[in-house]
């Protein structure tokens, strides 16, 4: 019965708007409609009704991330730019990715390549990645995972064209693919120790350093074809931002997506 009833929440949730990826915009005013709604209906109909509506309202939105078609749409056109702001959906460059961004380029994993004129992957970091990724069979990913999220159940799920990983019945982790996730599994081990900071870092912290790492990344790892790197605009749940994406044009694998700085 209890397997039962997670199948349909987990049917129910919406990843790419919940989690990490909530827009609190978006979800204080789908409560906000929500209560209002529910209080007419405590009003005109009966309060226990108005009640069972707003706990089924809040439900929703807690799962599914907003209840009001539409809403994304909304916060987006009439929401000042400082309101959005104030939840760090502006239309800026993520301060905490910069500062994570700024260790990985300053740390032993990048180094400037005077043939190329650009930034690349050490060489040694590079050979090794792709020796872990080689090693990351699903036993491996999942150990990996649980000591990544502390947790002792987690699971990497497929769904709407993204890759996640849930713990504990909470999404933690987003990426583009599943081979995006593998490659980022793969190279924990490397990152603890090539950054001093690592230990002291929020999950959320160690996210963007994978994602900044494979940003170098040159070659897929799910065909071994060369990976092309491209400047686009994308629109997010209220805004829209001009991001690097990193693809195969080969098989089409999205590996990242990162924001353009200011």
């Amino acid at each position: 019965m209890a397997s039962t009833e997670a199948s349909v929440v987990n049917k129910l949730r919406q990843p790419e708007y919940t989690g990490e990826n909530r827009c609190y915009p978006c979800t204080y005013l789908n409560v906000f409609i929500s209560v209002i709604l529910s209080s007419f209906i405590g009003l005109f109909v009966s309060p226990p009704t108005g009640g069972i509506a707003l706990v089924l309202s809040l439900v929703v939105i807690y799962l599914r991330g907003y209840i009001i078609p539409g809403t994304p749409t909304i916060t987006q056109q009439y929401f000042p730019d400082r309101v959005l702001q104030w939840f760090g959906k502006a239309q800026s460059a993520d301060k905490d990715v910069a500062k994570v961004s700024n260790e990985v380029i300053d740390s032993d994993l990048i180094e400037y390549s005077e043939k190329l004129e650009d930034l690349k992957l050490v060489d040694e970091v590079k050979n090794r990645w792709h020796t872990e990724i080689r090693k990351a069979d699903q036993e491996v990913v999942e150990h990996r995972l649980k000591s990544l999220t502390k947790s002792d159940e987690v699971e990497l799920r497929e769904a709407d064209g993204v890759a996640y990983v849930m713990a504990d019945n909470e999404m933690v982790l987003q990426r583009r693919s599943r081979p995006a996730i593998v490659a980022d599994i793969a190279i924990l081990p490397i990152l603890s120790v090539k950054l001093p900071s690592w230990e002291r870092y929020s999950l959320n912290e160690k996210s963007d350093a994978m994602r900044v790492v494979r940003m170098f990344m040159d070659d897929c790892p799910a065909c071994g074809s060369d990976l092309t790197l491209d400047q686009t605009a994308v629109e997010s749940c209220c805004t829209s931002k001009e991001v690097y994406t990193l693809s195969c044009p080969e098989c089409k694998t999205q590996m990242s997506e990162m924001p353009v700085a200011d």
